[in-house]
């Protein structure tokens, strides 16, 4: 599951966690999403069955969307299962996580993943942009415009159906190897724009990949709404 962490999603499901004894219910929180474990005991592998399957709905009953696969399925592998039953396509241009999120959707092995861009300095997110240092230097005091202008040209660059960005601002310095950042993701639809910001902090390469959770559940909730 992915969109809430792990102590929201325990208080979603608390009692479950509590209570019930067989099965047993229990959460493990990875970097950007949370596992949620079903555990059951009975005389043969039909009646596990039955137990987890019972839990399972009622835990899916309580966290709805929240929930994105089961066993081994990956986020990324869901997202480009949804592509590919909605004819769609998507591009990216990372300007914070390095590359990320196009690694994930590349390991998946789609031809839903068009291509992702790399813009880790000013001088590259600029020349993709084509504008000049002073059109630039307005743009970027925006995080948000700035993020959508680079959704919008991937998706226009390489004509596909989606384009979504990343953009961070590092906000304030904390410890020696820690920073918090403001975290933009924009995705470009042929509806127009969605956007979301959010405020982490740690360690560098952990805010790194929950960022590329964050922008990969973006993507994920937008093909939601388009498959209902």
């Amino acid at each position: 599951a992915c969109g809430l962490g792990e102590s929201g999603i325990g208080l979603q499901i608390q009692d479950l966690m509590k209570e019930s004894k067989n099965p047993t219910v229990g959460t493990l929180a990875a970097t950007g999403d949370v596992r949620i474990r079903i555990t059951a005991k009975a005389d043969n592998p039909e009646e596990a069955d039955r137990l987890i399957q019972e839990m399972e709905q009622e835990i899916r009953k309580r966290l709805g969307k929240l929930i994105y696969g089961v066993d081994d399925e990956t986020l990324q592998e869901n997202i480009v299962r949804h592509l590919e039953k909605l004819h769609l396509s998507v591009s990216l241009a990372e300007a914070f996580t390095g590359g990320l999120i196009s690694q994930k959707l590349t390991g998946t092995r789609s031809p839903a993943f068009l291509q992702g861009i790399v813009l880790p300095s000013e001088t590259s997110q600029r020349r993709f942009l084509d504008l000049s240092e002073e059109e630039f230097d307005s743009i970027r005091k925006d995080l948000r415009k700035m993020t959508g202008s680079f959704a919008e040209r991937m998706k226009q660059e390489t004509k596909s159906d989606l384009g979504l960005a990343v953009c961070g601002l590092i906000s304030e310095d904390q410890t020696k190897g820690e920073f918090r950042v403001r975290i933009c993701h924009s995705l470009a639809t042929s509806e127009g724009m969605e956007n979301e910001e959010h405020e982490l902090g740690g360690e560098p390469p952990i805010v790194r990949e929950r960022s590329a959770i964050i922008g990969l559940d973006l993507l994920r909730k937008y093909l939601l709404k388009a498959d209902s």
